[in-house]
């Protein structure tokens, strides 16, 4: 099982290296605590617009109809769409196209990550379902 963790960096120095800690419990009260090491990489505003994904997501947070637009022309893709605990909803190969609708509507409502990949580089936007 995958779980999301977003921390923001404009609270340490640029190729810093930090300790996060986590603690995980349950319901019988068993906690676990684990330590994640990070290194944080520079990064400027022109190397950040370099690596924005060239995807546009219409209709997002959405019922469940998202319109995907792929901003360059991209070859040999692949998409994945997960859920906010990473199973899998969603995977299509679709070669050359620019433009898709994804459907979700039956699916529930929440977070779900849309991973494109192609050419050896992958690029994930956060869909919001409602």
């Amino acid at each position: 099982m995958n779980r999301f963790l977003s921390i923001d960096s404009s609270f340490f120095e640029q190729n810093e290296q930090i300790t996060v800690w986590v603690s995980v419990s349950n319901a019988f009260d068993c906690i676990a605590f684990d330590s994640i090491i990070l290194n944080l990489v520079s990064c400027n505003s022109s190397d950040w617009k370099e690596q924005s994904p060239p995807i546009r997501v219409i209709n997002n947070p959405g019922t469940g109809i998202f319109k995907i637009e792929l901003l360059k022309n991209l070859h040999n893709i692949e998409i994945e769409l997960t859920d906010n605990q990473g199973k899998l909803v969603y995977k299509d190969e679709r070669g050359q196209k620019n433009t898709y609708v994804l459907d979700i509507r039956t699916s529930p409502a929440g977070m779900y990550y849309l991973m494109i990949r192609t050419n050896g580089k992958s690029y994930a936007v956060k869909l919001i379902k409602q």
